[in-house]
């Protein structure tokens, strides 16, 4: 798979994932983090498409890339759209929780790649 075909699927995957999860935990009244798993299987299967190539750092970044793009503007998104959080009014987006789904992505796909690897 060429590489922008795996980023373009991820970003579009966190996009449908916010998308969705927001309505359906605000109309459903269920809390929006159960979509986290969606997320987790994202970043693995993101992982997993890109180890495909030569580089071993590729699961990794792309990995990461996806958990910003999934920190920044699916937040953002997922705010504007009100997801039952469990909060009345949801916090601003803040460094440290995009480094820490940053970090999350590119953990989870550099291990999902090894694992399919091995």
């Amino acid at each position: 798979m060429t590489e922008f075909y795996i980023f373009g699927t991820g970003l579009a995957g966190a996009l449908f994932i916010t998308i969705i999860g927001s309505i359906l935990s605000r109309r459903l009244n269920f809390h929006y983090s159960w979509f986290s798993i969606l997320s987790i299987i994202l970043y693995a299967s993101a992982g997993i498409a890109a180890s495909e190539s030569n580089s071993s750092l590729e699961p990794s970044i792309f990995g990461g890339i996806i958990g910003l793009f999934d920190g920044t503007v699916c937040w953002k998104l997922s705010m504007i759209l009100k997801a039952n959080t469990g909060k009345k009014t949801m916090d601003a987006i803040n460094l440290k929780t995009v480094l820490a789904v940053t970090i999350f992505g590119g953990l989870v796909s550099h291990f999902a790649a090894l694992f399919y690897q091995f």
